[in-house]
């Protein structure tokens, strides 16, 4: 396996994307490089994605019609 493919395994493995500029960095670093940055303690930190829920303001009513309006909205 070469440096590209090892990276790019890497990535998916632990459900990353790259774009093409990032990928193409992490292949110059090489999989040591790129395992080492992955398990860095600031990395999981900020690779954390918001929850697009945390604010939301959904009704307590279990009917079904306000559950499916909360999900469309």
């Amino acid at each position: 396996m070469d440096d590209r493919a090892a990276v790019c395994w890497l990535h998916r493995r632990a459900g990353f994307g790259l774009a093409l500029a990032d990928l193409n960095a992490a292949i110059a670093r090489g999989p040591g490089a790129e395992i080492e940055s992955m398990i860095a303690a600031g990395a999981v930190a900020s690779a954390v994605a918001s929850d697009p829920w945390n604010d939301a303001d959904l009704p307590l009513e279990r009917d079904r019609a306000t559950a499916l309006a909360a999900i469309n909205t």
